[in-house]
């Protein structure tokens, strides 16, 4: 009878032949073939409903891998026969030459379906080479996997040997962290039956899965800290490695996420290390690559994530607990000496995005009374001056003042001042933040303040000294506005003025100072990247003519760290009905 057209794809399309033997092996593709039809062995033809082809073998035992990919009958197109394959042999005949019929790896069989191979990791792995005759054992068959043509990157040879009956050949190979992770395809060569026929090569029925730098990652774990992540693992088995690099990403929605980008400013020599730079209530996943000395690296590890924790209010250093170390973290901030660990949510007690001694004033009032001051609505006594004349700076206020900070120019060095009696009951604390510039912060960890009216509290010896910015914080950590005179002249700059950021480069956050002169409704400083595209828009209500900082703290208006870079900002001023652009900057982002 006549059943359809073979393809024999060591040749040719040889054309229709009349086939009506049994157990014949058909395991090879058609390369001839386009697309979803190049493993097409058996295009069916005549005027028959039905063709019978049993006994034969078509590389696999699985039926719908034999229906759609061996054959085109019926169910491809209706105008030609069924081909009824069935039954159909488990294995191939050992009539025919020497073909190879199965790959076990580890004892499984790729191709079983019933019997799914997990991916394999570092470490011996043991592969079989089934044949379906005995083999000419004179030749040694030539066995390798890769990821990609012509499958021969990683020979399999590190132990060979046939069965007793030569018709398995097995090998073995160890999987090393650099083998290659990812989906390899088994290729088996060279190998000659008793009658001198050599093998087709076989490159395309069996494949695995290696995931030598995932299962050798398996102990990589993400602690979750306040306003940290801690990340551990275990040493992989790996004799020259020379340290780690550590990956990071994070959502952009609940689909989507950010890439991957390195986050070690150095490269890692610990099995340990801790992420700061994490927006609390946030989450992260991280992954590592292994490198090596000769500076290649691995594939990626397995991904650990998690969440880090919200952090307390006041709880600066992370400790979960407020106390005085706290406070000396939110003043070592301020004074620009970049304490580590910080939590910059925490330390930002009243939560204005700024740190400054409105937020130790609120710390202290948790340490003391074990929440934060209960605040008034009523701001209309809430006024201060602030008057350097002949080096003595004195504060006027109408309230109790329990916090103070100054930003000083001309200054010759920090220690250069003297307190007078109304300060000796708070602790100073100050810096140099550039070469003449200095800021200093007087607070009291008993609670103690200013009593309303005049109170000199400094000295300083320079006669070039001059107050260029004052922060005063009421005994409930809001914020008493304050003018400046410098010897009877008041720091109203004669025109809008945006100041060079401070510090500059930074990381992770700058300040950034500018002068109104005059009373306006509102200011916004905007952020963008080297290609335009606004990346935070920092914005303050209704303000004084003076000087003012903000702080912008390197993220996006979605809490997303921003890269290392050149980033420009920009003032607009918002005057009666009106907004304005009175001055731009440029800044830049090293991590």
């Amino acid at each position: 009878p006549f059943v359809g057209t073979l393809y024999n794809p060591l040749f040719s399309i040889i054309g229709s032949i009349n086939l009506n033997q049994y157990y014949n092996n058909f395991v090879l593709p058609n390369p001839q073939l386009p697309g979803p039809l190049k493993n097409l062995i058996v295009w069916a033809a005549g005027g028959s409903d039905i063709v019978d082809m049993p006994f034969q073998y078509w590389g696999t035992t699985d039926s719908t891998k034999i229906s759609n990919a061996c054959i085109r009958d019926f169910f491809d197109d209706s105008n030609i026969p069924l081909v009824r394959f069935w039954p159909y042999l488990a294995q191939p005949s050992d009539s025919a030459h020497g073909i190879v019929w199965k790959v076990l790896v580890d004892g499984i069989d790729p191709q079983d379906q019933k019997k799914l191979m997990n991916p394999i990791g570092v470490g011996p792995h043991r592969f079989d080479v089934y044949f379906n005759r005995p083999m000419d054992t004179t030749y040694t068959p030539q066995l390798s996997f890769g990821v990609r043509d012509p499958f021969n990157q990683q020979a399999v040879s590190d132990s060979v040997r046939w069965s007793p009956d030569h018709k398995i050949w097995t090998a073995d190979k160890t999987v090393k962290l650099y083998t290659g992770d990812g989906i390899n395809t088994i290729r088996v060569a060279g190998a000659k039956d008793p009658e001198g026929f050599e093998i087709p090569v076989e490159d395309m029925r069996f494949s695995f899965l290696i995931d030598a730098a995932g299962t050798s990652s398996e102990d990589f774990v993400a602690n979750p800290g306040l306003g940290k992540i801690e990340l551990s693992w275990v040493t992989p088995e790996v004799q020259d490695i020379l340290g780690y690099n550590m990956y990071r990403f994070t959502n952009l929605t609940d689909t989507t996420y950010t890439d991957t980008t390195l986050i070690s400013k150095s490269l890692v020599t610990d099995t340990t290390f801790t992420d700061f730079d994490v927006t609390p209530g946030k989450n992260y996943y991280y992954t590592y690559k292994v490198v090596r000395t000769d500076f290649s690296e691995s594939d990626y590890s397995k991904i650990a994530g998690t969440k880090a924790l919200t952090s307390a209010p006041g709880d600066a250093n992370g400790d979960l607990s407020v106390n005085v170390l706290d406070v000396v973290s939110i003043a070592s901030y301020i004074l620009d000496q970049h304490p580590t660990p910080f939590i910059f949510a925490a330390a930002d007690v009243n939560r204005d995005s700024a740190i400054n001694v409105l937020d130790i004033v609120g710390a202290i009032n948790i340490i003391l009374h074990g929440a934060l001051a209960k605040m008034t609505a009523d701001n209309s006594a809430m006024q201060a001056t602030v008057k350097l004349d002949q080096g003595r700076v004195t504060i006027s206020s109408a309230v109790p003042i329990a916090g103070i900070q100054l930003t000083l120019a001309g200054v010759a060095s920090a220690d250069d001042f003297s307190s007078l009696s109304s300060s000796k009951q708070f602790e100073i604390a100050r810096n140099m933040i550039a070469k003449d510039t200095a800021v200093f912060v007087l607070y009291s960890l008993k609670g103690n303040n200013l009593s309303a009216g005049d109170n000199a509290i400094l000295t300083f010896n320079s006669p070039r000294t001059r107050v260029i910015n004052a922060v005063l914080s009421s005994t409930d950590g809001r914020e008493i506005s304050a003018k400046i005179y410098n010897n009877g002249e008041p720091i109203v700059p004669d025109k809008f003025v945006l100041d060079q950021n401070f510090p500059n480069p930074f990381n992770p956050s700058t300040t950034i100072r500018y002068g109104l002169p005059q009373d306006v409704n509102g200011v916004e400083i905007v952020i963008f990247d080297l290609l335009g595209r606004k990346v935070r828009v920092l914005s303050q209500t209704a303000q004084r003519a003076g000087y003012h900082d903000i702080v912008w703290n390197g993220r996006t208006e979605n809490g997303i760290a921003v890269a290392t870079g050149v980033y420009f900002y920009q003032m607009r001023v918002h005057v009666q009905n009106a907004m304005k652009i009175t001055g731009a900057g440029k800044m830049l982002l090293l991590k």
